[in-house]
């Protein structure tokens, strides 16, 4: 889909190919067959030890744990411990900021709003943030959140 933060109002309405009175409930139906619902997906919950697992699989952790065994079969100890340490500590950061942005996702799917304020039809409707597809027209007051990425085509009092 073409990136419409740059695009005038107009441009955005014919990129969608929608109107300031919104969407049909017709077309509405058809495109959220097409691009699917407006939700944030969960993926499923997967085993720490998988999760650190996989994570030793990259390249670059293979070719230090191969470095690794070899400073051990030489004799020196300390590099073999010293490339181990690293790989482990790497390994610990990954899982880290794995787990950050998981909690950052359950967040932000908490903090979405259930209901939006759309124009379809012509007429205002307040309709399910799932139900919400390309093209729709959401209005925003005072207080609302935001429901999905959105262009903001008029304002009034923003600042």
């Amino acid at each position: 889909m073409k990136d419409v933060i740059s695009l005038h109002a107009k441009e955005v309405f014919e990129t969608l190919e929608t109107s300031p009175n919104g969407l049909s409930s017709g077309e509405a139906r058809k495109r959220l067959g097409k691009y699917g619902s407006n939700e944030l997906v969960e993926k499923k919950r997967t085993p720490v030890a998988y999760k650190f697992l996989t994570h030793l699989k990259d390249l670059f952790s293979i070719l230090l744990l191969f470095a690794s065994l070899l400073s051990a079969f030489s004799g020196m100890w300390q590099l073999s411990f010293t490339i181990l340490i690293v790989v482990l500590v790497n390994t610990f950061f990954s899982l880290f900021q794995e787990w950050r942005a998981e909690k950052a996702m359950k967040t932000l799917k908490n903090w979405m709003p259930e209901y939006a304020k759309v124009i379809r039809d012509g007429e205002l409707q307040k309709i399910l943030v799932k139900d919400l597809v390309p093209g729709d027209v959401i209005v925003l007051e005072e207080g609302d959140r935001v429901p999905a990425d959105a262009r903001l085509i008029e304002a009034f009092d923003l600042w």
